[in-house]
């Protein structure tokens, strides 16, 4: 993948912003999300990426569909996370070099995503794809608000031609209240499965009927479809999808069983039991 540097994010090829947007922090306190100072604890939740990173610490609850809708867009463009522990979510501290000003990760209401290839630095460097960085920009809520603000941007160049602030192309911060989220994210519908109910053996039909909690049976699913155990994030949304009543066991179950790794799986199970 492509590495983009430079003085600043447009230097490098990124798409100007509006006049002034680039000087304005978010208008929305991260008070909104829990209180001033930020709480000792934050209703988080696990959120597995669509290449099945599970950043850790969990993101806050009321921010998931903005994650949701970011993650289909680092899908589009096959933008993968690492999978060497330098993405995060939930952290409650202070701003790099601030002694008084709290982080947005405090109310895991940011993620920092890449951090070896997209460092704070005063020079800018990222290879994340610059189409790719103005659909995360462009997405708003139902209410017209902005969802992401990236840390790209936090160089900038001013009118008098001098650069300010130190990149931060690894960060994504909600730019957006909760009830803004909760509006819905515009252009968006929620993530279901859409594949009518597939014809079922009789071991399979079996694990359909049976009355196991809803945990038991997504493991159970898994288990048989995927030849291993779900992780936390996957048991928790799955589980999730049945608990909600939106989807019926049928439906839910065809979704795993057509997903590609279900389907490699059946494969790799023919393969050895014609060798």
């Amino acid at each position: 993948m492509a590495t983009f540097t430079g003085k600043s994010a447009e230097d490098a090829g990124y798409h100007p912003l509006p006049d002034g947007v680039r000087y304005q922090r978010t208008s929305v306190t991260m008070g909104d999300w829990g209180g001033y100072p930020p709480p000792l604890r934050v209703k988080r939740t696990l959120f597995a990426f669509w290449d099945g990173t599970e950043i850790p610490g969990g993101v806050a609850e009321a921010a998931l569909p903005a994650v949701r809708a970011l993650d289909k867009i680092f899908e589009r463009y096959n933008y993968r996370l690492d999978d060497e522990a330098d993405d995060w979510c939930w952290n409650r501290r202070k701003i790099r070099g601030s002694k008084k000003a709290w982080s947005s990760h405090s109310w895991a209401a940011a993620l920092d995503i890449n951090a070896k290839r997209n460092p704070w630095s005063y020079r800018f460097k990222s290879d994340m794809p610059p189409n790719m960085i103005r659909e995360i920009e462009e997405l708003k809520t139902e209410t017209g608000k902005p969802v992401w603000r990236w840390g790209g941007r936090f160089r900038y160049k001013t009118s008098e031609g001098k650069y300010r602030g130190k990149a931060d192309a690894m960060h994504f911060e909600i730019a957006c209240s909760p009830a803004d989220i909760a509006s819905g994210i515009a252009g968006t519908k929620p993530t279901q499965p859409k594949e009518e109910p597939m014809a079922l053996q009789p071991h399979e039909q079996a694990l359909l009927d049976h009355g196991f909690s809803s945990q038991a049976t997504i493991r159970a699913w898994f288990q048989e479809l995927l030849g291993r155990p779900p992780g936390p994030a996957g048991l928790e949304y799955w589980t999730g999808l049945l608990d909600s009543g939106q989807y019926t066991k049928a439906q839910v179950f065809t979704a795993i069983a057509n997903s590609k790794e279900a389907k490699a799986y059946a494969k790799r199970k023919e393969s050895e039991a014609g060798q």
